[in-house]
């Protein structure tokens, strides 16, 4: 490479630096805008519906402010929109919140449905069993577990039966599962 080919390279980045933040003609803008009608956006320029900052970038707006005049040409743009929810009552979260206020869970819970779930049953079973695991006899609140004593693959109808409900402990309860995964296999196998 020449020196004299190393000086127009070092020139072109000096320019192109010196270039950088002056503002454009707007002859120049158009010239740019009409010179990319027709061309597919790239990827970088695509909305992807994600955020179009790279993660662990700074935003540009950081320690700056708003003038008074871009504050109140923005406050003039949304004069006369009002939000879908001003001035209405919502029933539901009024509700809930009153409920939560109260204390109201299970049957008197607004949201309940039918005690289906899951975190219920666990509740009433641990209850019933004294946080006492029914096969071992450990008795601790934190680790205990709640198990189908027929699986539920077997006979999902008795799900919500709490008499085909135990409390169990992890231990017990791994043993238990494997021995259900060969009943459950044995049982399909028959089925089929």
């Amino acid at each position: 490479m020449t020196e004299e080919h190393k000086r127009k390279i070092s020139e072109s980045h000096i320019k192109s630096k010196l270039h950088k933040g002056i503002k454009l003609s707007e002859n120049h803008k158009n010239k740019i805008r009409n010179s990319m009608i027709g061309k597919p956006l790239s990827i970088n320029f695509k909305n992807t519906g994600r955020t179009h900052f790279k993660k662990g970038s700074i935003s540009f707006m950081k320690g700056k402010h708003h003038t008074e005049e871009s504050k109140e040409k923005s406050r003039q743009s949304h004069l006369g929109q009002q939000g879908y929810w001003l001035g209405k009552k919502r029933p539901n979260m009024i509700k809930l919140k009153q409920d939560a206020l109260k204390g109201k869970t299970g049957k008197d819970a607004l949201n309940w449905k039918g005690g289906t779930s899951r975190g219920y049953f666990k509740k009433i079973v641990c209850q019933r069993d004294n946080y006492t695991c029914q096969i071992c006899g450990l008795k601790d609140e934190e680790i205990i577990e709640v198990d189908h004593i027929r699986p539920e693959a077997i006979a999902p109808e008795l799900f919500s039966e709490l008499a085909n409900l135990i409390c169990i402990c992890p231990n017990c309860h791994r043993r238990k599962t494997n021995r259900d995964l060969k009943i459950i296999k044995d049982f399909k196998n028959q089925v089929s």
